[in-house]
């Protein structure tokens, strides 16, 4: 049974608790929604990174 993580305060700490090779891909994930959404507030939601501008934008994360 898989560990369970207590909940992220922020994204960068979801993200760091990956291994490296998935961190990087997060990093690009998030980089590419601050791209696309530059205004869009950031936040920790259902667990996951999640994007709000107007309601709710994009949500993305990585599962072990």
């Amino acid at each position: 049974m898989a560990e369970k993580r207590p909940q992220a305060n922020n994204v960068d700490e979801y993200i760091a608790w990956f291994p490296p090779e998935v961190q990087a891909e997060l990093v690009k994930i998030r980089a590419l929604i601050r791209e696309t959404v530059p205004d869009a507030e950031e936040r920790i939601s259902y667990g996951i990174p999640g994007y709000y501008q107007k309601g709710q934008v994009i949500f993305f994360g990585a599962f072990p």
